[in-house]
């Protein structure tokens, strides 16, 4: 069985036609705007040592799976995007404005806002939808618009969170068996208290990306109105130690207190000179 509820952690691939494309549409606008025709490759250079300096951070290397399992390699296009760069002209007068560009990003926010959500000691956070859980560092997180998604960094399990309207106010158990997966052949689907509030879990076996997994669901009524939802894809053979983490992440989501509230901060850019 293909776990369809994992079909949309990855976004279906630009072909490299359409890149080339578009960093040629790019380098002519740039151009006729009056910046120089090879900023385009020179941004994607700073991109890929960017994305070089967050692997070496978690001790992987290669090419990430966030930004270049969806585009060509950034390599490429940095060729690419010189040679095509060489056939516009250097315009007079052209647009430099290096001053102006650093104290436009001087204090502007870097990575995650608190109304997105971001992480902390640890921990994830979202304001606005006031919730708090886990997000231990053995785990890589992407947080996305509609879901937040981790990844263990060596054993290859997989968490996905997210939250569906709960228009009939059902119960967790009968939303989970009915609504949410159907059909589905559930092994031992049980009723569970997740904090203070009414949850239901149970697992089926699967496959993500061809690998053999074991897929366990929570479902937890955060009020009249809403269903959040665990997604824990567990391969076979996991250490007692992911296992256990992988508990503790899903039975620590909880409401945010009044302290945590007031001391989320974003990180911000801080221009220096040396």
């Amino acid at each position: 069985l293909t776990l369809g509820i994992f079909t949309n952690l990855y976004l279906s691939s630009y072909s490299r036609k359409q890149e080339s494309q578009s960093d040629e549409i790019g380098i002519r606008y740039i151009t006729k705007a009056g910046y120089h025709p090879q900023a385009m490759a020179m941004f994607l250079y700073n991109l890929q040592e960017y994305t070089a300096a967050g692997l070496r951070d978690i001790g992987r290397r290669g090419e990430s799976t966030s930004y270049f399992a969806t585009h060509p390699q950034t390599k490429e296009r940095v060729k690419e995007s010189q040679a095509i760069a060489s056939k516009y002209k250097v315009v007079p007068g052209i647009k430099i404005n290096h001053e102006g560009y650093l104290k436009t990003i001087d204090g502007m926010v870097y990575g995650d806002s608190v109304a997105a959500g971001l992480v902390r000691n640890e921990r994830f956070y979202h304001e606005g939808m006031d919730f708090t859980f886990l997000a231990p560092n053995s785990f890589l997180l992407k947080n996305q618009p509609t879901q937040v998604v981790m990844t263990h960094k060596k054993e290859g399990a997989i968490v996905i969170f997210d939250s569906v309207e709960n228009n009939r106010g059902l119960e967790p158990f009968t939303y989970m068996t009915q609504t949410w997966l159907g059909s589905e052949t559930l092994d031992t689907p049980e009723t569970i208290m997740i904090g203070d509030k009414r949850a239901a879990t149970a697992s089926f076996k699967g496959t993500v990306k061809g690998q053999p997994m074991t897929i366990r669901v929570v479902a937890i009524k955060w009020d009249d109105r809403r269903i959040f939802r665990f997604q824990l894809a567990i391969p076979e053979g996991l250490s007692a130690q992911t296992m256990d983490e992988l508990k503790r992440i899903t039975y620590s989501l909880r409401n945010l207190t009044a302290e945590e509230r007031n001391s989320l901060e974003p990180h911000r850019i801080q221009v220096v000179k040396a």
